[in-house]
This record gives structure tokens, sequence and C-alpha cells, in this order.
């Protein structure tokens, strides 16, 4: 939302543009903004502050900001502490205009340098979940028969990441590989919705920018009553057989940063879980 025009009959030179601008890109000259630099990261405040609605962008002028359906801090802290992991789903399908509210929610998450380099795949339709999910057991089925072999687990050993070669993580895989084979889906849970953010490979924050923008969305599904569960276990996967990129129509310098499964949750949870207790150091 880089500035483009300024509307000279609306500005009344309050200022207040100049002084959110962290790039110094406006100022007000003979009573009136005027966009100066060339150092703009599209951050869209100066419009976003004007009472007057004289700064339009390429988007043209922002919309007013409803604050008469502003959550109270209680309901905003009520529903932090309901959400949960779901990975019982009820056999029904979500709405596409459910999942378009997530994604919309999802593009406001912030970013780095405002980059806004986040971008989805959402895997809706009962064939494409399918056929991505059996390529996921294919290649876990292939980590298992790598890290039962001597030569190749010696060779993770000296150069790869040595927590790959511990038992527990075999265990885990043998588990899933049982599941699988009797019908179950341990990694996404039958979830009639698997959503995935990605980004480049390089950036300011691309795994950070990703990140928020899946919590943004589980935040709205949360509020409209669809369970979610985040899933590390495909974005680790993906990372280690980029051919699961192919599956999802991604070019190889694409990186999954997030996953997540959404669902109409089987169960409903009545109470909060326990905490830790905050750890903080004040000065």
């Amino acid at each position: 939302m880089k500035p483009e025009t300024v509307n000279a009959g609306l500005c009344d030179g309050c200022g207040l543009c100049v002084a959110v601008c962290g790039r110094g890109c406006i100022a007000v000259e003979d009573g009136r903004a005027v966009v100066t630099g060339n150092g703009c990261l599209e951050c869209g405040h100066c419009a976003a502050i004007c009472p007057q609605g004289a700064l339009a962008t390429a988007q043209g002028t922002p919309c007013a900001l409803d604050r008469s359906v502003w959550p109270s801090p209680e309901a905003v802290e009520a529903l932090l502490r309901a959400r949960r992991s779901h990975r019982r789903y009820a056999p029904r399908e979500v709405d596409r205009s459910d999942l378009e509210r997530l994604i919309e929610a999802a593009r406001f998450a912030p970013s780095g340098r405002n980059l806004q380099p986040f971008e989805f795949v959402v895997l809706h339709s009962p064939g494409a979940r399918r056929d991505f999910t059996d390529a996921c057991f294919d290649c876990i089925r292939r980590a298992r028969r790598q890290l039962a072999h001597p030569l190749a687990r010696a060779i993770i050993g000296l150069f790869g990441d040595r927590r790959v070669l511990s038992p527990g993580l075999r265990a885990l895989l043998d588990r899933a590989l049982r599941q699988r084979a009797a019908g179950e889906d341990p990694l996404f849970h039958q979830a009639p919705v698997i959503l995935f953010v990605h980004g480049p490979a390089s950036g300011a924050t691309p795994k950070d920018d990703c990140c928020y923008a899946l919590f943004h969305a589980i935040l709205v599904a949360e509020a409209i009553g669809l369970g979610s569960c985040i899933n590390g276990y495909a974005e680790v996967l993906i990372r280690r057989y980029p051919e699961l990129l192919d599956r999802l129509g991604l070019p190889r310098d694409r990186r999954v940063y997030a996953c997540a499964t959404f669902g109409h949750p089987r169960m409903r949870f009545l109470r909060e879980v326990h905490r830790q207790p905050a750890r903080v150091v004040w000065k």
C-alpha cells in the first residue's frame, strides 16, 4: 500500500502521516501532505491513520475500521485459552467461504520489512488430500528403510542430523506405518482441509511471516467453530523430501514453512488446560 496520491481537497495538513512514517517518505508542504521519498515499505500506515481519508494507494483509500465489533480483552483472552489442537474431525467438508475467510485473515499477518512473502496451498478436495497423503507415506517408508541400512546410518551420523538416528524416531515411524497399513491417517488425521503456507527460501523473515499468517487463520477458525492442528511433521517431511513440493504444484525454490489441518471438530473441549508459569525477566 504505497501512497500514490494525496487529495489536496481533503488533506488538512495535520501531519499525522508524517509522524507515523518510519521512512520519512511524506512531508507537509504549504499546509498539505506530499509524498517525497522513495524508501517506502508500503506498510500503509500513512493512509490508515489519515482522519480525512486523503491518502490513496494503488488499491484506493483503505476502508475505515469498524470499532463497534471490537472484541473485549476478556473475549480475546478466552479465545486464546480455548484453542486446542484437534486430531479428530467430523466427516463433513468445510465450506469454501469459510476457507476464504481464513485466508483473508492470514493475509493481514505482519511480515518482516512488510514483504508479505506468504502464499497458500489448500488441499480441499478428497482426491487432492488422498494423493498428497499417499505421497507423504511413501517418503516415510523410504525414510524408515534408509534408517535401517547400516551404511546410511553411518553417513547420517557423520554428516547429518544425529537426532534422526534416535530409537524414538524409528519407533515413531514404525507406529505411523502400522497405523497407515490399518487404514488410519496418523499424519493428517483424515482432516477435510490441509493448509500449507509457503514462502521464498531467502528473505527477511520468511518462516516467521508464514507462521504468523497461519496463526491468524487458526484464530479465525477457532472463532467460527472450526478445529485446527499445526502440523510440524509435514513441514519437516517436505523439507527433507522436496519432491513433495512437486505434488503441491510448487517450484523447488519455495519452502513450506507452516502447515495445519482444519475441519469441524468431532469433540468439544470444555475446560482450559494447564500451562507452565510464565518465565519472565523484568528489568
